[in-house]
Formats: structure tokens, sequence, C-alpha cells
């Protein structure tokens, strides 16, 4: 058995409390960058979102006239859909009408039971689905891509429609009820009304 002299010992290595704290800080920033650069990439990629669709018959994708009017959109419009939960067409319209949201920002679509929210169905004025941009709505009753395209089309149109009647020449009395007449066919009528004379 060899004995070390005293001298030529070493010492035993101390616990440096300050460069342990400095390692530990610097490996904590670390994570924090790496953390911070993820998210930024998540937000990015969710911005510029795109998909692709190779399907033959396109079923999944939007036509291109549906595609022109979305980008023509110059004020917002508000999809509403009125399903009962149980209602198995609600999943496939709400499919349909996100890859409206994708093409463009100005769309917002909103689900909801009209027998659960009667309330909200009141304050829309609602009683089927409908499309609102600003203060104008178009209802329909459709739930395909051109029943909602066209909704969209007769909600940004701002020219109010003009319905015109001709009498004295035996055409069908617009103030009549009966089988024959045409009141039933209008929906608003002005107050007064001009014949020729």
């Amino acid at each position: 058995m060899s004995v070390t002299p005293r001298d030529k010992l070493r010492a035993g290595q101390g616990v440096d409390a300050g460069s342990r704290m400095r390692r530990g800080v610097g490996s904590f920033v670390f994570t924090l960058l790496v953390l911070a650069a993820l998210a930024l990439v998540l937000a990015v990629a969710g911005s510029f979102r795109t998909t692709w669709h190779f399907s033959a018959r396109r079923s999944n994708s939007l036509s291109p006239k549906t595609d022109g009017v979305l980008a023509g959109l110059d004020s917002n419009v508000s999809i509403h859909g009125l399903f009962r939960d149980s209602d198995r067409r609600r999943d496939a319209y709400w499919d349909l009408l996100q890859l409206y949201r994708r093409r463009t920002a100005k769309i917002s679509v909103e689900l909801f039971d009209p027998n659960a929210r009667p309330g909200e169905l009141a304050a829309l004025g609602l009683s089927s689905s409908v499309a609102i941009p600003g203060e104008r709505k178009a209802v329909f009753r459709g739930i395909g891509e051109e029943d909602a395209t066209n909704a969209i089309l007769e909600a940004r149109s701002g020219a109010p429609r003009v319905v015109g009647f001709i009498r004295g020449h035996g055409e069908r009395d617009p103030d009549s009820t009966a089988d024959a007449g045409m009141s039933r066919a209008l929906l608003s009528r002005p107050s007064t009304t001009k014949s020729p004379t």
C-alpha cells in the first residue's frame, strides 16, 4: 500500500454556485427563445393556410364563380345556419362554409339551433338560413354552394328590386287576393300605386 504525501494530494473541488447559476439561466433563456420561435412559426403558418384538393370531382373545393364572388366582396358577410343539433346536414354545411371562410376573412359563419336560442333568432329577424352584409339580409333555404353564393350575391347587391305592373289591358290585378290576383306574389309594395291613364 502506497501513501501519497500530503502536498501531492489535489484539493477537493468545491461547488461553484455562480457558475451553475449562469449555466442554468443560459439554458432557460435558450429554451424560451426556442419556444418563442416555434410560436412565431405556428402563427405565420396559420395565417398562410393553404389546402390542395386532388380528387376528380373537386367536391371539396369551391367553384371559380364562387372564388370570384368572394374575391369581390367589399363588406363583411355573416352567414347564420339554423339547424337543429340533431340535423345530419349540419356538419356537411359547416364544412362547406369553412371553405368560404378560408378564402376570405370577410365571411363569418355561425350555426345554431333556433329552438335552443329563440332570442337570437328573433334579434336577427330570421326564419331560415341567411347571409347578411351590413344591414341587408338575404334569406335562403338551400345548403349547397350555389345557394350560399347566390345569397351572398343578393345580400351584396345594394340596389332595391323594383317590380312594376301594367294596368288597364286585362292584366291581373296586383291588389286582388283572388286566385287570379297577384297580391300574394308581392313581398312588399309601395304605399301608393299609380295606374297609367
